[in-house]
């Protein structure tokens, strides 16, 4: 359990007052479709509930797509955790992209509206959005990053797969095949290290400008390991506060018993001039892998109070 420390005159009074311990979740929820029965949105919305959280940053989520029957994700999800659990009843949604007919983004639950709701463009071939969220005490950012995001080019930031298969379409792999592989594979490289930095400055800027004032915490699908060079940058101001040695997406599962090993790439993190405001009460990835190809991570903290 971590001890912590209290910089009074870096926190206005009200921020911790209560000292009341609270849990945030991120999950990415493949816009509701299940790994074995389809689209079912009240699963995801059953495992959320489970476990009464404070926030839930959702990614992967559709609003009035083609795919989901044109529906308001978010509506249902917070509904059904309010009508059945009493929990998280508001929501917040930013778009990253059209898609099939409405909206595809992040989101954000909460059992209390916030006093303030930014979006902030990330660009890339992809498009993403940060979206932050302004509470009593603390904000709360979520996001997904795509594989890759440098103008146009589909440059992978994790291991996922590779992002210039050699060509052996002609049956052999021949010297100049290789040597094609190793140049892209270099430019990959290095428009990866590019892209890592711009995409950890913009999140950086937006982090530092709000934790000021209030404690930050980042959540979701970032698409990146622990050994990444993006969380490399990301270290740089933030704190992980979830598991990191746990995988936390499976893909599709087709069969079981699971037998893959999965990857960490969902994490929970707090701005590193607020990570020792707070007592970690839990942290943890759930084992739910048939509700979506991702595991849901949550937290659970506990403020220290102001004497």
């Amino acid at each position: 359990m971590k001890k912590i420390f209290l910089i009074l005159s870096a926190l206005p009074f009200f921020a911790f007052a209560s000292g009341e311990r609270f849990k945030i979740m991120s999950y990415n929820i493949r816009h509701g479709v299940t790994s074995d029965k389809g689209f079912d949105l009240s699963r995801a919305a059953c495992v959320m509930a489970a476990e009464k959280p404070r926030f839930v940053a959702l990614q992967e989520i559709d609003m009035y797509t083609d795919r989901v029957g044109r529906t308001n994700s978010c509506e249902v999800l917070a509904r059904f955790m309010g009508e059945k659990h009493s929990c998280a009843t508001n929501w917040n949604f930013a778009k990253a992209i059209d898609y099939g007919g409405g909206a595809y983004g992040v989101a954000l639950l909460s059992e209390e509206k916030p006093l303030r709701v930014d979006t902030v463009k990330l660009g890339g071939n992809e498009p993403r959005v940060l979206l932050m969220c302004e509470f009593d005490d603390c904000w709360v950012g979520v996001t997904h990053l795509p594989l890759g995001f440098v103008d146009g080019r589909i440059m992978n930031l994790t291991s996922h797969k590779s992002s210039f298969p050699i060509d052996d379409s002609d049956g052999e792999i021949t010297a100049d095949n290789v040597a094609l592989a190793k140049e892209r594979a270099d430019l990959a490289r290095e428009f990866n290290q590019i892209s890592f930095d711009y995409m950890a400055s913009v999140i950086k800027v937006e982090v530092l400008a709000r934790a000021k004032t209030k404690p930050v915490f980042l959540a979701g699908d970032w698409n990146a390991l622990p050994q990444s060079r993006f969380l490399t940058n990301v270290r740089k101001f933030m704190t992980v506060l979830t598991p990191e040695n746990i995988p936390t997406f499976h893909g599709v599962i087709k069969k079981l018993p699971f037998t893959g090993k999965g990857k960490c790439i969902d994490y929970i993190a707090v701005d590193i001039n607020h990570a020792d405001t707070y007592e970690i009460i839990s942290s943890r990835v759930i084992d739910e892998r048939l509700v979506s190809d991702h595991a849901p991570v949550v937290l659970e903290v506990k403020p220290h109070c102001v004497k």
